[in-house]
């Protein structure tokens, strides 16, 4: 009987490494979400959150640059592949959800699950509001705050508010967090989705309805106030 051992298609005693379908597959049927290969001539993806592409779904696969076709029934190399993630929704319109490196799945997996819990919502905003995308790309004023947040909230959105470090003689200062707030004054978080349209990073944020999120710990009672959206923590005199 022979004795040579037995070798894997790299040339290396034990199993082939996982292909990105095959690990990203398993990863996503722990979180409960159920993902599907296509194959179409030399290009593959997977079809994640739904059994046909004809509803909302989302697809993932791995990337390498513009001159790279979509695949995901490679092995990931670690050096060269990227994670494409994005939500596909009824129209047609393919959103980049996120894009991580190839030791990053967890990261993929973490979004496309909480895309699939929430419903497989189709990330948009009213028409109105598109244009907001990047407006904070460069940073923002609390002119800018004033102006942004208003018209969000004459959309239908939440009303929210820019809560800034100080507040001196010139004016809110230093650095500076998103809030919503209700009626009676009352601060909650807000979905990082908000920060990241505005700034530029995402395409588009998680619908307007899922904005807010739980309630702002530490003291609200901010000691200035524009009555516009803007607030400070301290007032700095002299």
């Amino acid at each position: 009987m022979s004795t040579t051992p037995q070798h894997d298609e790299l040339g290396q005693n034990g199993p082939a490494p996982d292909t990105g379908a095959q690990a990203a597959t398993r990863a996503l049927a722990a979180r409960g979400v159920t993902a599907r290969t296509v194959v179409d001539a030399d290009e593959s993806w997977l079809i994640v959150g739904h059994d046909t592409a004809t509803d909302a779904h989302a697809l993932l696969h791995l990337y390498r640059g513009e001159e790279d076709g979509t695949d995901v029934n490679r092995v990931p190399d670690p050096d060269r592949d990227n994670w494409y993630v994005a939500t596909v929704g009824t129209d047609g319109l393919e959103l980049v959800l996120t894009m991580q490196p190839a030791g990053e799945l967890e990261v993929c997996v973490e979004a496309l699950a909480a895309w699939a819990d929430a419903g497989r919502p189709a990330r948009n905003v009213p028409a109105e509001l598109r244009d907001l995308y990047g407006r904070f790309a460069d940073g923002y004023t609390p002119e800018d705050v004033r102006s942004v947040f208003g018209r969000i909230h004459e959309a239908g959105g939440p009303y929210l508010v820019c809560v800034w470090e100080y507040a001196d003689a010139h004016g809110f200062g230093g650095n500076s967090q998103f809030y919503a707030e209700n009626a009676e004054g009352d601060h909650f978080e807000v979905e990082p989705d908000v920060h990241l349209w505005l700034s530029g990073q995402t395409e588009l944020p998680a619908p307007m309805c899922g904005w807010v999120c739980d309630p702002a710990t530490g003291p609200t009672d901010y000691p200035v106030s524009d009555d516009f959206h803007n607030y400070a923590r301290t007032e700095r005199t002299g």
